[in-house]
């Protein structure tokens, strides 16, 4: 994931420098969307028809996410442990371009975070479903 949003970063600074504590959520969901998200979680477009969400644990040993640690390039980072697979189309969810994690709070999405599709995905009815493998989906801090 290569941009945190504004509430992450402005959450992540208070809970690390005398600000509220930034209580981590138990799960996290990963969505698709065909235009590429704003910093404020707007701008996304989410597919339709046969399309839902995908929910991730995010608590200790049943997180879907590794340790923490600092790659090559001197980034910390972490990454899918499991496989996160989307449920089998149903319907045209047309070109993916971008994924992006939010956690909901009630009727509200706190949006995390995005990155985009190396290779953009025109996703078509029948097609198999999208999958992040192990290991395919990063999330960097620098």
């Amino acid at each position: 994931m290569s941009d945190f949003c504004d509430f992450l970063e402005l959450n992540l600074l208070d809970h690390a420098f005398g600000g509220d504590d930034f209580v981590r959520p138990a799960v996290v969901h990963i969505g698709l969307s065909t235009t590429e998200p704003a910093d404020d979680g707007s701008n996304i477009t989410e597919p339709t028809d046969g399309y839902s969400r995908v929910e991730l644990a995010n608590e200790g040993e049943n997180s879907v996410w590794s340790d923490a640690e600092i790659n090559e390039a001197g980034y910390a980072e972490k990454e899918n442990i499991e496989a996160i697979t989307f449920p089998e189309p149903t319907g045209n969810w047309g070109t993916v371009t971008h994924f992006f994690l939010v956690f909901e709070d009630g009727e509200v999405d706190n949006f995390l975070g995005a990155g985009e599709f190396p290779e953009p995905k025109t996703v078509e009815s029948g097609d198999d479903p999208v999958t992040f493998n192990v290991g395919e989906l990063i999330i960097t801090l620098d």
